[in-house]
């Protein structure tokens, strides 16, 4: 035996099925599902459009050349002491690898004399994590004032940062050539230029992704530090 069909025609099917969904429409569930779709297809609709709207078009970014693309993609350290100098600030407190003498020669050479007992190759691992460290700690804070600054304020500052940094690496590109090849000054400087390197790649990368809107933006930051842990 079968069912009996509850509608005996195609009409009186179309207009129960109708009826249905109408009474569901008011449904106070219909309504808050109806109301968190339209949000979230507002806010990409917005994001994307002030992103495009509010970044300055007129930002030129500088032409990286071939050999800073290549300086940039040199190969993170495996060591112990690159990784705890990253890691964190007091894995090294009051030895010759502590946040308080990196600090000092996290800048361009001329350099004082390393310590008899220091060994440069650990000694430039340590001053890239610290500088890696430093990195991360910045854009996270930057992250934080994205969320409040207008976005043209906060692209603006990017492609300054940018622009400045690209000058910084030329600089030290031409002033490498009066230091001895070998020499602490020579090594410890080429570490500084493969280092502003890869940051000003990270920056246009930066700038790129911040006239893609906001979620763009936190892609870029999560995949770029999720790959180098």
């Amino acid at each position: 035996m079968g069912r009996r069909a509850k509608y005996s025609t195609l009409s009186e099917t179309h207009k129960a099925n109708q009826d249905q969904r109408q009474r569901y429409a008011q449904t106070t569930r219909c309504k808050e599902l109806r109301k968190a779709q339209n949000n979230r297809a507002y806010c990409k609709k917005q994001t994307l459009s002030t992103a495009a709207a509010t970044v300055p078009s007129t930002l030129q970014l500088p032409t990286l050349s071939l050999e800073l693309l290549e300086l940039a993609e040199f190969r993170m350290p495996t060591s112990r002491i690159f990784s705890l100098a990253m890691e964190s600030s007091g894995a090294f407190e009051g030895s010759n690898f502590d946040d308080s003498v990196l600090a000092d020669w996290d800048s361009p050479p001329p350099h004082r004399l390393l310590p008899p007992d220091v060994n440069i190759d650990k000694f430039r691992d340590a001053l890239l994590g610290y500088r890696m460290r430093r990195q991360k700690e910045m854009e996270v804070e930057r992250l934080r004032r994205y969320e409040s600054e207008p976005l043209r304020d906060f692209a603006t500052e990017v492609h300054a940062e940018l622009m400045d940094c690209h000058a910084q690496w030329e600089g030290l590109r031409r002033d490498l050539e009066k230091y001895h090849k070998g020499g602490n000054d020579r090594v410890l400087g080429l570490g500084l230029l493969e280092w502003m390197a890869r940051r000003i790649c990270h920056l246009e990368n930066d700038f790129h992704s911040l006239r893609r809107g906001l979620d763009q933006f936190l892609g870029v930051f999560v995949d770029r530090w999720s790959k180098i842990y």
